[in-house]
């Protein structure tokens, strides 16, 4: 067996368990809201997205791109992005977006929280924030998230930043939020 054949043993982190039951009490709470404040809104939110605001108004933020890594550790990116591809989805667009839409449209979705009470995917969203800071895509990918769930999109607009930032870019991004 030729060094390129052999699988590679990684030892896990000791901190491995303790992140995994974190993110699984994080979905959890997503999902079921009501366990933990009577009408607690969900807020998806581009990576690159404020959240220091809906923290602060009690919404919970999750992050389909951080959903897409989760899936992709449980390999089951590619099943997911095949069942967006089977839904119109260019193969073209990135594995992330195409996760979120493939988790969309599959009942059987990853999270972390898929071991403690058997369900999957991220919890509903009541709004979507979405900064165009990140990349180009995330501006098409949540405008179909708010058609597909009937939801308001909230656009943070990113100015380009420099080595200097003018106080009228200051003044715009304070101005949106």
């Amino acid at each position: 067996m030729s060094n390129i054949e052999k699988k590679r043993v990684y030892r896990p982190l000791t901190s491995q368990q303790s992140v995994k039951n974190q993110m699984a009490m994080y979905y959890f709470q997503s999902k079921n809201p009501y366990l933990y404040d009577e009408g607690k809104k969900v807020a998806w939110v581009t990576s690159g997205g404020p959240v220091e605001f809906l923290i602060a108004m009690d919404i919970i933020p999750l992050y389909p791109e951080q959903y897409g890594a989760i899936a992709g550790a449980a390999k089951e990116s590619t099943r997911l992005c095949q069942v967006a591809e089977a839904h119109g989805y260019s193969p073209d667009l990135c594995a992330y977006a195409r996760t979120s839409f493939g988790s969309i449209f599959s009942p059987e979705s990853p999270t972390p929280m898929s071991e403690i009470d058997g369900t999957g995917g991220l919890a509903k969203p009541d709004m979507l924030i979405c900064g165009n800071n990140i990349c180009g895509t995330v501006l098409k990918w949540y405008q179909d998230l708010s058609r597909i769930y009937k939801i308001p999109m909230f656009l943070f607009d990113t100015p380009p930043l420099g080595d200097s930032i003018p106080n009228y870019y200051v003044d715009y991004l304070a101005n949106q939020l």
